[in-house]
């Protein structure tokens, strides 16, 4: 049976919208599990997840966008989370830790940790050679890594995810600040598989609300700056963006790591406690828990004066069975806090100052295109206001929630995990990276070493006239350009270039990342050669003339050079191993101090082994040679007894003034061979006349 005609056409055409739904399901393109977005913060948390071309940031059971970074443990040993574990630290703030981020990745002897030690109400101790917890459960002590607390918080937020989603999740961009070293960005994924979480990237917090304004596709127009101005509940950041053809670069950062708004609660909570001190003429800032519970209230209000001109604040039997009944105003507030807002002006310059130097650098002038605000206290209208005025009039990006924009930017990083199913390729950042020297000092980033596996190809051209060698240097590199400010993982060299005017030698650099973390580099010689220049040149002029006709052995040489690139007669190819083992220059320099007092202990320790056994060599000779006096028929000679006390005297003496030799092992074992050399021949003489006179 054979088809109408007439059905030939219109069948494949109804049939098409069921093929394409067919081939763009999950199920045709492979698609992975949706990669969710995490912005584990100092005080509060959140979880944003992209959904059908939007990107939301999902409320946990209570109703509320974002979770407090607590963690707390019941005496009965009953685990809480967020909002829980934060109201339990007002009864038994021992067992309650936070502030877990600034711990995370870090060592007990670090400066920051031992400042903050005395303020943190739980113990801080050391468990498998990192930072820990200690709590009581039961009346036992536990010990958990800061690993651990964070990886409870992120589990937390995976579930409420899962709930959300209908499906697992395992995967997740986790937001970090720009400062974080590789020990605590490591550390941040240990967490996360402590959570049963695989993190895709870790992605810069500034960079992250740059992405949630799109600001990466406006810098695929050209260059742009950036300044994120981020003041969230326990630390200030001001970083400087540079955003060129989609890539970020952090041009400066500067900070205060005790700034933020648990400072403005502070300071609110004081003045409160002030007036109701006042009121009731009792005394409550000598009662903890009621000043804990006030400063979460100071919190409140905060938040209230945000967006209204004054706050009530209640509390029942605050203090002594008496309430709590007060009422601040925006005014109030503001004035408390004045100079707490004023202090986050100065990092504002100094991170300004990177578009003096890049204006410098590129002969040109260079202005700040946009101000972003992240962080919940940058809510507070007076820090808007401030900002502003001191920016000459330059208004930040509105339409994203500061608090929430840091999570909506990992929202959207993660969906650009997922190129097989959203069709958005890959994403490339400067803020950790891999580059080649140029020929100015600065670093040209290639690679990022949360892609792998990747591939990076770049042209280089030779500096000087005649230069026949391409010297190759790989820098690993953060958020600054200069080669002297990274840490040099090798280098290697391209030999054999033919000379030729600076800028004509064409030096092709691949870079490659593979899935076990290995950097390999491979460089050759792409220069096109003069016989294929003339061959292109000449089969040209005979298209345009018709003039001389190319025979068909030219046309497949140029076709040969035209389609195919020319092989490398010159090249050079090295494995440098495993990219993440490569230390910083802190890492590098903590190493050679260590070394440095090992081979210093070394050398003490073998100074006093040779004095040592100078000491007693000395002193078993002259033993030896008082023996032989007492002896009546004394083989001895005045000769030999002469030379033997002379090189005797001159060992003692040298012996006595050890400060010069106290720690060269080498100086000391010279003089014990200058002793053996006059006392050994002595003896070995007289043994011999000793076993002659016995025969």
């Amino acid at each position: 049976m054979m088809w109408d005609t007439k059905w030939r056409w219109p069948l494949p055409i109804l049939l098409l919208p069921l093929l394409v739904v067919i081939c763009t399901s999950p199920a045709a393109c492979d698609c992975p599990e949706i990669i969710i977005g995490i912005d584990l913060g100092t005080t509060r948390s959140r979880v944003a997840i992209p959904r059908k071309g939007r990107f939301e940031i999902l409320d946990n059971f209570e109703g509320d966008s974002s979770i407090p970074s607590y963690v707390a443990f019941t005496s009965a040993g009953e685990r809480l989370t967020g909002q829980a574990a934060k109201e339990y630290a007002v009864i038994n703030p021992g067992n309650a830790i936070y502030d877990f981020k600034r711990l995370i990745g870090r060592q007990l002897d670090d400066r920051d940790v031992q400042h903050r030690l005395n303020d943190w109400p739980f113990a801080v101790v050391e468990k498998d050679n990192k930072i820990a917890v200690q709590v009581m459960i039961g009346g036992k002590s536990a010990v958990f890594s800061a690993e651990e607390i964070s990886g409870m918080i992120l589990r937390e937020l995976k579930v409420l995810a899962e709930s959300y989603l209908g499906h697992n999740v395992s995967d997740a961009v986790i937001t970090v600040p720009a400062w974080f070293n590789d020990a605590q960005r490591q550390a941040i994924k240990a967490a996360a598989a402590t959570a049963a979480l695989d993190v895709t990237l870790t992605l810069n917090e500034p960079t992250a609300a740059a992405i949630a304004y799109g600001l990466d596709r406006i810098g695929k127009m050209g260059v742009i700056s950036v300044l994120v101005y981020d003041l969230g509940g326990g630390t200030y950041d001001a970083t400087l963006l540079l955003v060129e053809d989609g890539v970020f670069e952090v041009l400066a950062i500067s900070g205060n790591a005790d700034l933020g708004g648990d400072s403005f609660d502070r300071t609110l909570a004081s003045h409160l406690a002030h007036l109701w001190n006042a009121d009731s003429k009792q005394d409550c800032t000598q009662n903890a828990t009621a000043m804990r519970v006030l400063q979460q209230k100071s919190e409140v209000a905060k938040r209230i004066l945000s967006a209204q001109s004054k706050a009530r604040l209640t509390v029942p039997a605050f203090h002594y069975g008496k309430d709590l009944d007060l009422t601040v105003t925006r005014a109030t507030f503001e004035s408390l806090n004045e100079q707490l807002f004023q202090m986050t002006l100065p990092s504002i310059n100094k991170t300004l100052a990177g578009l003096a130097e890049l204006a410098e650098f590129y002969k040109e002038p260079f202005d700040l295109d946009h101000v972003v605000f992240t962080g919940g206290s940058s809510r507070i209208p007076r820090i808007a206001t401030l900002v502003e005025s001191h920016l000459n009039g330059k208004k930040a990006l509105h339409g994203i929630s500061s608090e929430e924009v840091v999570a909506y930017g990992a929202a959207v990083m993660a969906q650009m995990r997922t190129p097989p199913c959203y069709g958005i390729g890959s994403y490339r950042m400067t803020d950790v990276s891999y580059g080649i020297e140029d020929h100015d000092g600065t670093i040209l980033p290639m690679i990022h070493y949360e892609y792998f596996p990747t591939l990076a190809s770049h042209i280089f051209m030779t500096a000087t006239d005649g230069q026949d060698t391409f010297r190759i240097r790989l820098f690993k590199s953060t958020f600054k350009n200069m080669s002297h400010d990274n840490t040099l993982i090798g280098e290697l060299n391209l030999t054999g270039i033919p000379r030729a005017p600076r800028g004509v030698a064409r030096i092709s650099i691949t870079m490659a990342f593979d899935e076990q973390h290995h950097i390999s580099v491979h460089a050759a010689d792409v220069t096109p050669h003069w016989s294929d220049r003339w061959l292109v040149t000449r089969y040209l002029c005979a298209a345009l003339s018709a003039v001389v006709t190319p025979d068909w052995t030219d046309r497949w040489l140029v076709t040969r050079y035209l389609c195919v690139a020319p092989s490398p007669k010159v090249w050079v190819h090295n494995d440098f191993g495993n990219a993440l083992n490569v230390l910083t220059k802190e890492q590098q320099k903590q190493n050679e101090e260590e070394a440095r007092i090992a081979e210093e202990h070394e050398k003490l320790h073998r100074g006093r082994e040779a004095r040592f056994a100078f000491v007693s060599y000395t002193t078993a000779l002259i033993r030896r040679v008082r023996d032989l006096n007492e002896i009546e028929n004394s083989k001895l000679n005045g000769v030999h007894k002469e030379r033997m006390l002379q090189a005797l005297d001159t060992a003692r003496g040298w012996i006595k003034n050890r400060d010069k030799y106290a720690t060269c092992a080498e100086t000391i074992q010279e003089q014990k061979r200058l002793l053996e050399s006059v006392a050994e021949p002595i003896l070995a003489r007289l043994a011999a006349v000793s076993v002659h006179d016995e025969l």
